[in-house]
């Protein structure tokens, strides 16, 4: 079965034109689910609180394949970064740390065709045994073992920052988000993991917001700018709350806080906003916090953004 791999892996890394391959995405979601133990509608539906966020569950991780944006572009620029790391760090293997890998371990897998084990090894950390269960299997199925050296069963914020003290990975891969930054603990872990480790994977993501209209009417719209940016040198606060003066088209029309996320991977490898699950824009309705509040021309939005939550029913105008 290695030479499907193989053959899947060096389409979706060397074809420039992947991303209008269907057939293709096809064909490693195909081999992946053929592999697999278990199919995808058998694994838990349900996720699990973590540290910053909630874990997906294994149903969700097992149907993350389908995009096929996202996995193309995480792929592409994984292998990059790799090809990064070996040219500048002199200690070998390098180590990997891959926080979410889900049922398949579906970023990881197409790097054991272009690397060899001497090169290369995984860590795994993954909430739920089931996943991590099946990953195995899916690895072994391939005949990959030999890249991965840990399997561990655990919230990644606490096994990730003790590895982080005995001895920082090169890399470190999560890919535990939502769109918007919403939801999945992205933010906490970057928080704690992103300083101490040499490349994160993504290198930075981006969530930018604007205050609209529904149908948009151009001289009420508002750019209200960067709300988040995670990297490496991430240090801020999960939370934040603003109080803008906004104008507004009246009481009948539909006002919204429209956040965009941006996911630079690696270099040149980027997910734009509206082209993947986790690049979707999320849309909020802002509505008055109460009938007192007139919002015939103006108004002040009141805007409480916190990444890893659930995001929120409403913006109010206050």
């Amino acid at each position: 079965m290695f030479w499907k791999l193989k053959a899947v892996s060096d389409q979706i890394i060397g074809n420039p034109d992947y991303y209008e391959d269907i057939e293709g995405y096809y064909r490693y979601r195909n081999i992946l689910q053929e592999a697999s133990p278990k199919k995808p509608r058998d694994f838990l539906s349900r996720g699990e609180f973590v540290v910053g966020g909630q874990a997906l569950a294994p149903f969700g991780a097992a149907n993350c394949v389908k995009d096929f944006i996202r996995t193309a572009t995480f792929i592409r620029g994984i292998r990059d970064a790799i090809a990064h790391a070996l040219e500048v760090f002199d200690e070998r293997p390098l180590e990997i740390l891959y926080v979410g890998p889900g049922p398949y371990a579906t970023l990881a897998l197409p790097q054991t065709t272009q690397f060899h084990p001497d090169q290369i090894r995984f860590t795994l950390i993954e909430r739920h045994q089931e996943s991590l269960d099946n990953a195995m299997a899916v690895i072994d199925h391939f005949g990959a073992r030999r890249y991965f050296s840990k399997f561990i069963c655990d919230d990644a914020y606490f096994v990730g920052s003790r590895i982080m003290l005995r001895r920082a990975p090169d890399i470190v891969i999560m890919e535990v988000m939502n769109r918007a930054l919403y939801t999945e603990p992205q933010a906490a872990l970057t928080r704690v993991m992103g300083p101490l480790c040499k490349i994160l994977i993504p290198e930075e993501v981006i969530v930018t917001g604007s205050f609209e209209t529904d149908p948009p009417r151009d001289k009420y719209d508002m750019d209200l700018g960067e709300i988040a940016r995670l990297n490496r040198n991430f240090q801020g606060k999960l939370d934040l709350h603003r109080q803008i003066p906004v104008r507004t088209a009246g009481p009948d029309a539909k006002h919204q806080v429209v956040l965009s996320t941006t996911v630079k991977v690696f270099g040149d490898h980027v997910i734009i906003p509206g082209k993947s699950i986790i690049t979707r824009d999320r849309r909020i309705d802002v509505v008055p916090f109460s009938d007192a509040v007139d919002i015939s021309s103006e108004a002040t939005l009141d805007f409480d953004y916190q990444m890893g939550k659930n995001p929120p029913d409403n913006f109010y105008f206050i």
